[in-house]
């Protein structure tokens, strides 16, 4: 299929993503390149911008949470590594 990036769009919750197929694909967020392949699992958070070069697979979830604990957790997730596995 033809590559087609997405628009850039301002994140309004998390979303959960996990890659269950190659070919890679690339998510730009906040202006950093990751690269997506099978098993990258990624956690884009809410005010950050993001778009995307298509086509790839994953499973996802975006979640809406006011409970601090787990937005606490969620906001650290991925800064080690850059969301992808090390």
């Amino acid at each position: 299929p033809r590559v087609i990036k997405t628009e850039p769009r301002a994140v309004e919750d998390f979303e959960i993503e996990l890659y269950v197929e190659d070919p890679p694909g690339i998510s730009y967020i906040d202006g950093r390149t990751i690269h997506l392949k099978k098993g990258t699992l990624l956690c884009a958070k809410p005010g950050q911008l993001r778009c995307s070069l298509l086509h790839f697979k994953c499973l996802y979830f975006h979640l809406s949470t006011e409970d601090p604990q787990l937005v606490r957790l969620l906001l650290i997730f991925g800064r080690r590594g850059n969301n992808r596995r090390d």
